[in-house]
């Protein structure tokens, strides 16, 4: 049990500080493409869980931002991944404190 507690303890900060960085790498790339209609494919997949639910909550064209191609999908991807990361450490921080409940 002392083996998983640490584990998570290291996961805690790593998780969601890898995934940020991994959404900084996918952002970068995005801006080296041109505007086309697979330029945003990994934007998509990476914000996956919220790109479902935008696409359930408003069919149609996702996401719903001012500007151009390239500044629209930054607005929403910053944002996503943030969101994302949050939950992510959220939910770890949950699953320690509720592991710390057990004895």
């Amino acid at each position: 049990m002392g083996t998983l507690r640490a584990l998570l303890q290291r996961a805690q900060f790593w998780l969601p500080g890898g995934y940020a960085v991994g959404g900084l790498l996918v952002l970068l790339q995005f801006w080296q493409q041109p505007p086309d209609g697979l330029a945003n494919i990994w934007i998509f997949i990476y914000t996956l869980p919220l790109a479902l639910l935008g696409h359930w909550l408003w069919p149609g064209q996702f996401p719903f931002m001012p500007g151009g191609f390239h500044i629209a999908h930054t607005l929403y991807f910053i944002p996503a991944v943030l969101f994302i990361s949050a939950v992510l450490w959220l939910l770890i921080w949950g699953v320690r404190r509720w592991l710390a409940t057990i004895k």
